[in-house]
């Protein structure tokens, strides 16, 4: 099991709240607001649709999916409801149920980029990976301005996958918008540690955790990726500035477990130790 003072990076690309004693934010930050549709508030159905987009955009996920699934029961072809009943399943955890609805939506709509978004999230999700990279690039071609969060969860999919030097294009590509982005600065980080490139992991993150008003969080990375590396000592002394010594020492145990996986010849156990560090959830 994940201790619980487990260092999570930033991916923000869960349905589900990400593990308890994490340092950084869980999916209800994913860099995005959730977009208007194109109903127009002129006909009943679309004044329904506009009053379900103000419940979603307000966190209430389950009375917006309400009305979005009434509306998707008075027109089973109604894009702009199935999107926003899928979104509003995807937000309040229930990636399964939203799945269905993204399908349906895509089958009209295949190139509709807040369907493939939210679907590739829900992918990485459910653990399916390779789809979650195929959703998540399609969607960023489809976006006129991908945010900084679809490119991230774009990256975060191709990581899961092995496909690093894809992955850090994404990261990259969202830096040049936005360059002091906290999670896409750790993400791109943990990818090149995951590829073995800690020197430049290192650097990234150094830069940020003995900067004056640097926070836990910055530091904890930079501790995951010193023990990933082997540096056990310099591991040890970064974790105990925010951490106990006894969850210091218990973090470094298993990320030297998980690295153990992460760098041997076993596919399927470098699978896993790439999702451990990537999309651990809740009670994980």
């Amino acid at each position: 099991r994940i201790p619980k003072m487990w260092l999570k990076f930033d991916a923000n690309i869960l349905c589900s709240a990400l593990i308890g004693g994490f340092l950084l934010t869980g999916c209800s930050t994913f860099d995005e607001t959730p977009p208007a549709t194109n109903a127009t508030a002129a006909s009943p159905s679309g004044e329904v649709i506009a009053i379900a987009d103000e419940l979603r955009a307000g966190g209430d996920n389950q009375a917006a999916a309400a009305l979005y699934l009434g509306e998707v029961r008075r027109n089973p072809d109604d894009l702009t409801a199935l999107v926003g009943l899928a979104e509003s399943l995807r937000l309040a955890g229930d990636c399964t149920g939203a799945s269905g609805y993204y399908d349906r939506a895509l089958a009209l709509s295949p190139a509709d980029p807040q369907a493939l978004a939210g679907y590739g999230r829900c992918a990485i999700a459910l653990d399916r990976p390779e789809l979650a990279a195929r959703l998540l690039a399609q969607a960023v071609e489809a976006s006129p301005e991908p945010s900084p969060g679809l490119l991230s969860a774009t990256g975060v999919a191709h990581d899961l996958i092995g496909d690093h030097d894809t992955a850090q294009l994404y990261y990259r590509r969202g830096l040049t918008e936005t360059p002091q982005r906290r999670s896409l600065i750790a993400n791109l980080a943990l990818s090149l540690a995951l590829q073995g490139h800690f020197g430049e992991a290192g650097t990234l993150l150094r830069s940020r955790a003995d900067a004056p008003g640097a926070t836990a969080a910055e530091r904890q990375n930079l501790a995951l990726v010193l023990a990933l590396s082997g540096a056990r000592a310099e591991a040890l002394r970064y974790g105990r500035m925010d951490l106990s010594p006894d969850d210091a020492a218990r973090n470094l145990t298993v990320i030297s477990e998980l690295a153990l996986d992460l760098y041997g010849a076993d596919p399927a156990r470098q699978a896993e130790a790439r999702r451990a560090l990537l999309t651990r959830q809740s009670g994980a």
